[in-house]
């Protein structure tokens, strides 16, 4: 009885707050918590920013990183199309990749497929600051559908642009949405010259599955190269057509049709032609070449399925998937007989800048275990203007992970 009694004294949502401890950080309030069948989902706010918690776990947010990549997932492929008009989004999050995508204007079909109704049904606490209510877009069909099953229930040659950032790795089932089956699979619903993006978090699994998840993709889509996003948020872009090529050009007339594009990418540091370009982190060869003797992470071997928390104890992105001296592979128009053009003239200094932060522990390194802090000591060429052209690479070297700057 004085069990039963001291039960009945407890808060509302006394165990459901509980397993939310982990991101209720000081400061931090649940402005929403429901459970539905398969699932907890919560919405916090800590300062300006708002998260999406699901299961206790953080799966997006509107904070400016996870903007930046989140954005990025559409904005990058779809300003080399010359008129994209058919997007497909698995995973809704807060929105804000289905609504980057959305400001394209010759857009006419924009589809999210997402497993759960219950995270669509919390998109308007995201409105103003990501979503700004893209469900209501009249170009917009939703589907509560896997998204793999929406892929084998489209056409093929249906898509410019499949975009996902899944849930992370580690949680069961997902790496179903990172195998060389699942790609082929997405690879045929595409148009010629269509674009895939997909979330790599490399911070969140072993070397070894780094590069199995790797493998799949490169092996599926040859003509592909890897982008930094944010951070340790990284981007695989493959596509269809005969080369993967950064245009200025092409992306300058873009930019010039598309001026809410173009405030959407200022907004999240991507407004200059350098930062665009200098998202490049390793292009196809350098992939292949440090994936050549993995085997990529299929359906009959999801081999991250077992790992569990041998991977989560320390993970270590690998250093030889880097080599940003190959960007004139990613944009050979940004160069003339091997030296930048105007345009782009710190753009080598800016690569050399991420070259080192991509060298550090900070970003290769996420362990468990206790270790002392290595903040990277950037040395940086045209050091001020390089800065002042620059926030994002601003905040890159002003963040307590990265260190004081040189």
């Amino acid at each position: 009885l004085a069990s039963a009694g001291l039960w009945f004294q407890l808060e509302p949502q006394f165990l459901i707050r509980r397993s939310l401890r982990t991101e209720l950080r000081k400061g931090t309030q649940v402005l929403a918590v429901r459970e539905a069948t398969t699932e907890l989902v919560a919405v916090l706010q800590n300062g300006p920013s708002l998260s999406l918690i699901t299961n206790g776990h953080s799966m997006s947010g509107t904070a400016a990183p996870n903007q930046r990549y989140m954005r990025a997932f559409s904005h990058l492929p779809l300003v080399m199309t010359p008129s994209p008009e058919r997007v497909l989004v698995i995973c809704f999050g807060v929105g804000n990749t289905l609504h980057s995508a959305s400001l394209h204007p010759s857009v006419k079909q924009l589809e999210i497929a997402d497993l759960s109704k219950n995270v669509l049904e919390h998109a308007p606490w995201f409105a103003e600051a990501a979503n700004h209510d893209v469900l209501a877009d009249p170009r917009v069909s939703v589907f509560i559908n896997d998204g793999r099953q929406h892929l084998r229930m489209s056409a093929p040659e249906s898509f410019d642009l499949i975009t996902l950032e899944p849930p992370p790795i580690s949680h069961s089932g997902v790496s179903g949405l990172y195998t060389k089956e699942f790609y082929a699979l997405a690879r045929s619903r595409l148009k010629p010259g269509g674009f895939m993006t997909q979330w790599l978090p490399g911070y969140q699994v072993s070397e070894a599955s780094v590069r199995a998840l790797v493998r799949a993709f490169i092996e599926v889509f040859p003509q592909s190269v890897l982008l930094s996003g944010s951070g340790r948020e990284m981007i695989l872009m493959g596509t269809t057509g005969p080369a993967l090529e950064f245009d200025p050009g092409q992306v300058d007339r873009a930019l010039a049709e598309r001026p809410r594009v173009r405030e959407d990418l200022e907004r999240i540091m991507l407004g200059t032609p350098t930062e665009l370009v200098g998202t490049f982190v390793a292009n196809q060869r350098t992939l292949a070449e440090a994936t050549e003797d993995t085997p990529a992470l299929s359906d009959d071997r999801p081999t991250i399925e077992y790992r569990g928390l041998l991977d989560l104890l320390e993970t270590r992105f690998p250093a030889d998937m880097v080599d940003v001296t190959q960007v004139s592979t990613w944009c050979p128009r940004c160069f003339l007989e091997g030296n930048p053009i105007p345009e782009f003239r710190l753009l080598p200094a800016y690569l050399a800048a991420f070259a080192q932060y991509y060298a550090s522990p900070s970003f290769l390194v996420t362990s468990a275990l206790p270790r002392p802090a290595s903040p990277t000591r950037f040395r940086i060429s045209n050091r001020e203007e390089l800065l002042a052209a620059s926030p994002y690479l601003r905040n890159v070297i002003s963040s307590g992970q990265s260190g004081a700057a040189h």
